[in-house]
């Protein structure tokens, strides 16, 4: 019962949705909407996107035809066959006679009508969610994607040492704390004081705020010696208002 934003890939549409989406490809930047196979395909094109993905081409294809050329090269010393994939930006390069490798410029000009369209399907309703807020939306995976690798790195969700159900769950909801908390700090540094701070970066400004132990070997006392704090950290702890104080004291 949940609603989704989800990309699509356009080039494996059926023939006649890619002639309709192609069809309506304009010349500057714009917003088009499709109904394929009953559900809700939002498609923008970007100028700037397409000089982006015929860069890339022409590098990659520039790329695979100087190697092709060695290939070439030693295979013809040896009079042997010479053969290509024809998959990925491989399908531009043709062999022709005499271990000669050429650009299918008929296949770069066929790619080329693809350039700067992205596609998403949705199934919001045009009134409730319009085609610009949708793409919107889908631009948002960053942060999905970038949660996942903060919490499976920096707060070490996995690997999952535990083998008890009620253990394992419990480490990944303290995980999942620490990500909301992380999350909100982060928020209120850049927030309030204009400060770009990573989850990383703030987890080691916390972890250095350490207080040393020591023990007087002619008695019981314990006296706590706490750490100076790091930028960083002065920044935490005042965003927070929480009080430190660098004083040595004695521990009851």
């Amino acid at each position: 019962e949940f609603q989704y934003v989800v990309g699509a890939r356009l080039k494996q549409l059926k023939q006649a949705d890619q002639a309709a989406v192609l069809a309506w490809r304009p010349e500057k930047a714009s917003i088009g909407e499709f109904t394929v196979d009953g559900k809700r395909l939002v498609v923008s094109y970007s100028p700037k996107q397409a000089a982006h993905d015929a860069n890339r081409r022409r590098a990659m294809i520039a790329k695979l035809k100087k190697k092709v050329d060695q290939r070439a090269a030693a295979a013809k010393k040896t009079n042997k066959a010479l053969t290509i994939g024809n998959g990925g930006y491989w399908r531009f390069l043709d062999i022709e006679d005499d271990y000669q490798v050429v650009v299918n410029e008929a296949k770069v000009a066929e790619a080329a009508r693809w350039d700067g369209l992205h596609g998403v399907y949705t199934s919001h309703a045009v009134d409730t969610l319009e085609a610009d807020d949708v793409l919107k939306l889908y631009r948002e995976l960053w942060q999905v994607e970038e949660t996942f690798r903060v919490t499976k790195h920096d707060l070490a969700v996995r690997p999952v040492y535990h083998w008890k159900p009620q253990w394992i769950e419990a480490h990944v909801a303290i995980a999942f704390m620490c990500l909301t908390l992380v999350r909100m700090l982060g928020y209120r540094v850049k927030v309030q004081q204009r400060v770009e701070m990573s989850e990383e970066r703030i987890r080691v400004a916390l972890a250095q705020t350490q207080v040393t132990t020591l023990r007087d070997k002619h008695g019981d006392g314990r006296y706590a010696l706490p750490m100076a704090l790091t930028a960083d950290a002065k920044r935490l702890y005042k965003l927070l208002d929480l009080p430190y104080d660098a004083m040595p004291y004695v521990i009851d």
